[in-house]
């Protein structure tokens, strides 16, 4: 699957996949929709270089609720690319 794929190459810190997947999150293809991967992997992406991830993320953002955010904040601050400590 697609996914797979994906969730290996942006875990390795790739913006493409990062974006790549941000976007079927939001979409919802191949993959349940859910706003809060969808805001972590954009905004990873949006960090490693990939300047069109930030109009993705302006428009998952605006669709969450502040429980969602929160939760996508703390994703972040947890969250570490493999092969990393």
């Amino acid at each position: 699957m697609a996914s797979t794929w994906l969730r290996k190459s942006a875990g390795k810190d790739s913006p493409e996949a990062q974006s790549a997947l941000g976007t079927m999150y939001t979409e919802g293809q191949g993959v349940p929709r859910d706003f809060v991967l969808a805001h972590m992997w954009l905004s990873s992406a949006f960090a490693h270089g990939d300047a069109d991830a930030q109009k993705r993320l302006d428009s998952v953002a605006w669709r969450m609720s502040p429980t969602e955010i929160a939760e996508v904040q703390r994703l972040a601050k947890e969250w570490k690319p493999k092969g990393r400590d």
